[in-house]
């Protein structure tokens, strides 16, 4: 580990209702990766996180799964592997 923030403010950008604190671990991974988020990140949340990241859903007010926050559309290319041989 490299560091960590404690008690940083999220908001989900195509979301702007949906806030929430947490604290970061900063860590040495693979430029792919990008991020990543653990299961107790969405359940922190009381919500859920698809497996592929395609989408997720939030609560509103108390209720589970009110608001649902799509990544494909934000996707300029989506890559699907296809393998023609049969």
């Amino acid at each position: 580990m490299v560091g960590e923030l404690l008690n940083v403010h999220m908001q989900v950008a195509l979301e702007p209702r949906v806030q929430h604190f947490m604290d970061i671990q900063v860590i040495d991974i693979l430029d792919a990766y990008g991020m990543l988020l653990s299961r107790d990140w969405s359940q922190s949340l009381n919500g859920y996180m698809a497996t592929n990241l395609s989408h997720m859903w939030f609560p509103w007010r108390g209720i589970v799964n009110q608001i649902r926050v799509d990544r494909e559309p934000q996707m300029a290319h989506l890559v699907i592997e296809y393998n023609a041989k049969k």
